[in-house]
């Protein structure tokens, strides 16, 4: 440099350097970005609760939602999905039908909404079932911003669904862990950090379940996926069933109370308590059972998995 400061090709010079620099720095975190959402799309598809294996030429009926899609507290061949299979092969022994379960327990309708587009080019369904919305009561993640024009800065809303930042966020912070099971148990913690804290008031979680079910009628819109959506059959949910009934409305899709089927279900057995305890106990037969929160029994599922199978079997072409 001269002794007089730097001259103008040599100004020149640096900023050229410290561009390629930032561009180098930026190129790497869309990298890393785009490679953890790659990673996550991988984990995501490995998360189903069903044996099904899809060959060319099946119906593929992808089924998302909370716990009462998983089939909690009951084994995986009591849940509505899985019998839900047998119905639509004892309708329709010759359509092919394949029945896959994305039920996550304690999923909100933000957390399936985020979800929903890596399940669908993973599995290829060819109509899709939703029934979620009960943990909003609770679950206040929001893992792709969708309420961020309301609670926080766009700029924050994006910080915070960047992959890379939460990797930094674990790296820095405090400990680390030990193996892989450590790690599982940190993701579960924090993905429920919110299960023991204030409820969610009625007019926040009913905005956010219209909000959310109307994001997952746009991507199945988008998709051009036919599909249904469900309610709970609790009285306390009956928030959700609004929810989904405006949402219903808007988007010109078919919905299932599922309060008609325990209604079923009380009629044609007259002798079935409503709610029991888990397990159950024996020589009860229930239809409901508390199990962190209400959760129907593999009687009641078996009326859900009736009613969703006549509807799809009466919507598929011939």
């Amino acid at each position: 440099m001269s002794p007089r400061g730097p001259t103008g090709v040599q100004l020149a010079a640096v900023g050229k350097h410290l561009a390629l620099v930032l561009f180098g720095f930026v190129a790497a975190l869309l990298l890393i970005e785009l490679g953890l959402r790659a990673a996550g799309a991988i984990v995501r598809s490995a998360g189903r609760r069903d044996g099904a294996l899809v060959e060319a030429g099946d119906r593929v009926v992808l089924c998302v939602g909370d716990s009462h899609t998983y089939g909690a507290p009951l084994p995986r061949e009591d849940s509505y999905p899985s019998q839900l299979q047998e119905r639509l092969a004892q309708l329709d022994p010759d359509g092919r039908w394949r029945v896959i379960n994305r039920g996550i327990p304690g999923m909100n309708s933000a957390q399936v909404a985020a979800a929903l587009e890596g399940w669908i080019l993973h599995d290829r369904p060819g109509f899709v079932v939703v029934w979620v919305g009960a943990n909003n009561w609770w679950n206040r993640e929001d893992p792709a911003g969708l309420h961020a024009a309301r609670d926080r800065s766009v700029w924050r809303a994006l910080l915070d669904g960047s992959r890379a930042y939460r990797l930094y966020l674990t790296f820095t912070a405090q400990g680390s862990f030990s193996d892989w099971d450590a790690a599982a148990s940190e993701v579960v913690e924090r993905s429920n950090r919110w299960l023991y804290g204030e409820p969610v008031p009625g007019k926040e979680r009913y905005v956010n379940t219209v909000r959310d079910l109307s994001g997952i009628a746009a991507i199945l819109a988008k998709h051009g996926l036919p599909w249904l959506l469900v309610t709970y059959p609790q009285p306390e949910y009956r928030w959700q069933r609004s929810a989904a009934e405006l949402v219903a409305q808007q988007a010109h899709v078919g919905m299932l109370h599922t309060a008609d089927d325990l209604a079923r279900a009380l009629r044609d057995h007259p002798e079935a308590e409503l709610g029991c305890p888990w397990p159950v106990p024996e020589g009860h037969t229930c239809l409901m059972v508390d199990a962190m929160g209400p959760h129907p029994t593999r009687l009641l599922y078996g009326y859900v998995a009736e009613s969703i199978a006549n509807a799809l079997v009466a919507a598929a072409p011939r």
